[in-house]
């Protein structure tokens, strides 16, 4: 009798638990404008997040150009003293880095340093569109998902289109 009461408060305890955990959700579409060439990408926004989707990016077998590049181009070009707002002043600077995708990265961390939330858009140099966008938002529960296997993931998303092109 005791063992089928500690049954049924671990099958409560699991239901129980288990409706407290809700997995991560990342959602988004990539349209790219030509799936047959992976773009140059470079990659506005700074930090050990935005390096990781970058290195998951290469591993893929794109072009990424980093944020320190577009700065010292814009510098040069002395963009931001001709009035362009910041976005318009790296569009100008992915223009003569060639690069055809910027690549702009929002995110909140909690007091751990673990993802709670991203928002990743990419945008189109030439036309000044976005041709992907994706929301990331960590799951609640125990079980956190690492930050290497959101890159991935996000990574992949990103190179999804690509796949088929040759």
């Amino acid at each position: 009798m005791h063992h089928r009461r500690i049954h049924y408060v671990l099958i409560i305890a699991l239901v129980l638990f288990g409706g407290c955990m809700k997995g991560s959700q990342l959602s988004g579409n990539m349209v790219p404008r030509n799936p047959g060439k992976k773009p140059a990408i470079a990659i506005i926004s700074e930090g050990l997040f935005a390096d990781m989707i970058g290195n998951d990016l290469f591993l893929k077998g794109f072009t990424i150009i980093e944020r320190n590049r577009l700065v010292k181009v814009i510098h040069e070009q002395a963009i931001q003293k001709s009035g362009l707002t910041e976005e318009a002043a790296f569009v100008e600077a992915g223009k003569l880095l060639n690069v055809q995708a910027l690549m702009f990265i929002d995110q909140k961390t909690d007091d751990n340093k673990v993802l709670l939330y991203a928002s990743i858009k990419l945008v189109d140099v030439e036309r000044g569109a976005i041709i992907g966008s994706f929301h990331y938002r960590q799951g609640r529960g125990f079980r956190k998902e690492h930050m290497e296997a959101i890159s991935r993931r996000i990574a992949a998303a990103i190179a999804g289109p690509y796949r088929a092109a040759r």
